[in-house]
């Protein structure tokens, strides 16, 4: 048996040194807040014969806000505005110690992976066999070799219910393997119940102090 890819391994290690979960917490925190606020936009504000052209935009534009707030929230974080080669639009890329650079990317509901247009530095990666791991192009992070991943999300039937899909992605920089991933749906679902919780408890109050006001009168 071939002797594991050194590169391989330090990289795998720097993604969770750098994606700790103090740091994915964070990740599931804005990942709620996109999938909350765009359901109430949809309910408010969209006729529900518009919502298949425009929810989807407006998710993404959501999810890519949410890399603006977490520049500000995690420390040594840092944000980059990166038009595409037209210049016609431009992305949000998140820069974690100067390392992990991070966007956004929309997975397919029958391929689950996003189309070839939404990675914006590396293909698929998803069709490598991993059959010879460390035959695998990794950059060497030591070296100071940046790794790209890709926060990938599918919506569920409702915006209420847990996405599908929400990882990150890191695939190999020739396209043919994946260094690693990590699960954000425990992160997601994680805040989902405290805000159930939080809004319970507030419930709860409300009902003791009408009864209170019912035992005063």
């Amino acid at each position: 048996m071939s002797d594991p890819n050194p590169n391989l391994l330090k990289a795998q290690a720097r993604i969770a040194q750098i994606l700790h979960p103090g740091v994915l917490i964070k990740f599931g925190q804005e990942a709620r807040s996109a999938y909350i606020t765009s359901d109430e936009l949809e309910k408010s504000y969209l006729d529900p014969s518009t919502i298949r052209e425009t929810a989807p935009v407006i998710l993404r534009g959501l999810l890519e806000t949410s890399l603006v707030n977490l520049a500000r929230n995690i420390g040594g974080a840092k944000l980059l505005t990166v038009p595409n080669s037209r210049n016609t639009s431009s992305h949000n890329e998140l820069i974690l110690a100067g390392q992990i650079r991070l966007s956004i990317a929309r997975c397919h509901p029958w391929t689950k992976s996003p189309t070839l247009a939404d990675f914006r530095r590396a293909g698929s990666a998803h069709n490598g066999t991993m059959l010879w791991p460390e035959l695998m192009e990794v950059p060497d992070v030591e070296a100071g070799g940046i790794l790209n991943g890709y926060v990938e999300h599918l919506p569920a039937a409702t915006r209420l219910l847990p996405p599908k899909i929400l990882r990150i992605n890191f695939p190999t920089p020739d396209f043919l393997g994946q260094i690693a991933s990590v699960d954000l749906k425990p992160y997601f679902q994680e805040q989902i119940k405290r805000v159930k919780a939080t809004v319970e408890e507030i419930e709860e109050i409300h009902d003791l102090a009408i009864m209170e006001e019912k035992k005063s009168n």
